[in-house]
């Protein structure tokens, strides 16, 4: 199974500035990973072609995560959805960045009065076809993550992410699994990684508090299991955000420092899933 590592730069970083983002990218390319997670959601356009130059500088690639923002979900605001989700694109671009993922069909904190109504995927849907075919243009995929229910009531399962993927109807277009997500939402690890398959493009490796992997309830055992059993070969990007980063910490509800140092974080994470990855017996 031949993967890239990858880490968040919310591991290191504050915020979405230049200033912030470029230091942590020095940090991951100490850690000899091949690319890192690039959050659009606080980035200033203007920054991103700073960030773009210090990724080239250092020899790694980017994906970039992005939450919608209150007001803009697309079952009762479609065009700000699109509008929002087009500029990202934009910024994609300019970071060259190949992938576009996260809640990219929900605000953080999104209820929408209940369980989803077939009229609200179907917006979503509509919503993500528009921009899947833009991004498509432009050699930029996305990615749907499933978040836990208390994140949103849209798209909490692999199922769900699914039939919202064929609903939009376009390649371009994958499954972004998170552990952290998976532990509370999944009913197994390796099974959803089956069932994700071949539409399985992005994996988040995140402890069951957000701290370093390996220490917490997450069965590493059925994730790299079923990781195995689709062959897959695409990016495994550690998680967590730094109690600095303020806008992502209350975001997420952490509400407490799981991280600590964060290189000694990302030492010990990648020690552990490698092992886990390479199947060393007693190491997940």
């Amino acid at each position: 199974m031949k993967v890239t590592w990858g880490a968040h730069l919310s591991l290191w970083a504050a915020d979405s500035s230049a200033t912030s983002v470029t230091g942590a990218i020095d940090e991951a390319a100490r850690h000899g990973l091949d690319f890192v997670q690039v959050s659009l959601t606080s980035m200033p356009p203007s920054d991103a072609p700073i960030v773009r130059q210090r990724l080239r500088e250092r020899g790694l690639s980017c994906i970039a995560g992005l939450g919608l923002p209150p007001g803009a979900a697309p079952p009762e605001a479609p065009a700000r959805a699109v509008e929002v989700l087009s500029r990202a694109v934009d910024t994609c671009g300019i970071l060259g960045a190949s992938l576009l993922s996260g809640a990219i069909y929900t605000p953080l904190g999104y209820r929408g009065g209940g369980a989803p109504k077939r009229k609200d995927i179907e917006l979503t849907a509509d919503v993500l076809r528009t921009v899947a075919r833009y991004a498509g243009a432009r050699g930029i995929g996305l990615g749907v993550e499933p978040l836990n229910r208390y994140e949103t009531s849209l798209i909490n399962t692999v199922t769900q992410a699914l039939e919202l993927i064929e609903l939009v109807g376009e390649s371009n277009v994958v499954v972004q699994l998170d552990t952290f997500h998976m532990n509370i939402e999944e009913l197994g690890f390796a099974r959803a990684i089956r069932d994700a398959g071949e539409r399985l493009g992005f994996v988040q490796l995140c402890e069951s508090d957000r701290g370093v992997p390996g220490t917490g309830n997450v069965d590493w055992a059925g994730v790299f299991k079923g990781l195995r059993s689709i062959d897959y070969e695409g990016p495994l990007a550690l998680e967590s955000f730094n109690s600095a980063n303020r806008a992502l910490v209350s975001a997420t509800c952490l509400w407490r420092d799981v991280v600590g140092d964060p290189n000694v974080f990302v030492d010990n994470a990648l020690r552990y899933l490698r092992a886990c990855l390479e199947g060393e017996t007693g190491s997940c």
